[in-house]
């Protein structure tokens, strides 16, 4: 599991994420039981890409690997075999939900009814490897940047993995002109949304880019501290990365060196 966090306020997107890698195992005992395993693997996974073509930033949560292959790595084949044709951050998000209904089309004998965002994210990484739906990983992807929209610059956030759309574009309504600015956070993020559940509305309008990476990190440290006290291995921790993207730029706030 991860704890992935992107914040957008008026002067950019944050997309950020924590770095460690859970491996699950199981073990039949003698009476026919099953004993699940879980461990800390690796606290260098990278959750949190930045493309230059489109100018995109995607942060991952859920499994970091399928087939085999590291998730970050499997998005940048995705994303470097159809740059011709990705002009913005909106035709990323609809290139990744396109994929899953190439792959698992609604209509045809093993298809399905997608129930909850899991289940579409589950069916994308599946499609990264062939395999039906029920055998996939669980995960998704938040995709942020900017486009043009109506003859002007516009900040674009998206969720891959909602339904029915499957691409849920997180700061826009469409019965509303206006940008809506706020956060989202998507994971192991349970204590999160007990912390913010009845906290004073955060002014996100009026945060300052550095408020807002402020904003990023409290939410991953602090889960990842609270995790100690559970009866359950810690699935957030490790090195934040952070990613900020304005109109004129994306670069990297902070980012762990290595592969």
């Amino acid at each position: 599991m991860t704890l992935a966090v992107t914040v957008y306020v008026p002067t950019g997107i944050i997309l950020a994420a924590d770095s460690r890698l859970i491996i699950n195992s199981q073990e039949t005992l003698p009476d026919g039981r099953i004993l699940l395993r879980q461990k800390v693997a690796s606290d260098r996974s990278r959750k949190v890409v930045a493309f230059g073509r489109p100018a995109a930033g995607v942060a991952m949560v859920g499994h970091h690997f399928v087939g085999g292959q590291p998730t970050n790595r499997l998005l940048e084949r995705f994303v470097a075999e159809r740059a011709e044709r990705l002009q913005s951050p909106g035709d990323l998000a609809e290139a990744l939900a396109a994929e899953f209904d190439a792959q698992f089309p609604l209509t045809s004998p093993t298809g399905f009814f997608v129930e909850s965002p899991g289940e579409v994210a589950s069916a994308l990484a599946a499609s990264f490897r062939g395999v039906t739906p029920t055998a996939a990983p669980d995960i998704g992807f938040y995709v942020a940047g900017y486009q043009e929209e109506e003859g002007t610059l516009q900040p674009y956030v998206a969720y891959v993995g909602s339904s029915p759309r499957r691409v849920q574009r997180l700061n826009h309504r469409p019965d509303a002109p206006e940008i809506i600015y706020g956060a989202a956070w998507a994971g192991d993020r349970e204590i999160v949304d007990r912390l913010l559940k009845n906290a004073p509305l955060v002014p996100f309008e009026f945060l300052a880019t550095e408020d807002a990476i402020r904003f990023a990190i409290d939410l991953i440290e602090i889960t990842a501290r609270m995790q100690r006290w559970r009866p359950a291995v810690e699935s957030v921790g490790g090195p934040i990365d952070i990613l900020l993207i304005t109109p004129e730029s994306i670069q990297w706030v902070q980012q762990k060196g290595g592969e």
